[in-house]
């Protein structure tokens, strides 16, 4: 293999993990969102998990995604701490991981098939 090839392959797998850490932290900040309407009594839970997934795009990620939440608990007069938000944010990254292993997993079963 030459260089200009594995470097190439370097650069693919880099782009390709990068893509997949950016859907699953989508996915995640979509099911906090979904969480959290569910605390607030949101009407539209879809809506603000939208909202979530929109804070998440960012620099500041994950930390933009816990003020939002904190504050707008805060907001609603519901009692979550700061500890429980990130345990839910936790939680739920290793459920969206399962979602995105097995979405991935279906996939390629399909392409066999």
């Amino acid at each position: 293999m030459g260089l200009r090839t594995r470097g190439k392959a370097l650069e693919n797998l880099y782009f390709h993990e990068e893509e997949l850490s950016f859907r699953l932290h989508g996915l995640r900040s979509r099911l906090m969102g979904l969480w959290a309407a569910s605390l607030m009594h949101k009407e539209d839970a879809n809506s603000y998990a939208t909202e979530i997934v929109a804070t998440s795009i960012g620099s500041e990620g994950d930390e933009a995604v816990f003020n939002k939440l904190h504050d707008d608990f805060i907001a609603a007069g519901v009692g979550v701490t700061d500890d429980a938000i990130h345990d839910q944010m936790s939680s739920l990254l290793r459920c969206a991981a399962d979602e995105l292993r097995d979405g991935i997993s279906q996939f390629g079963n399909k392409r066999v098939a």
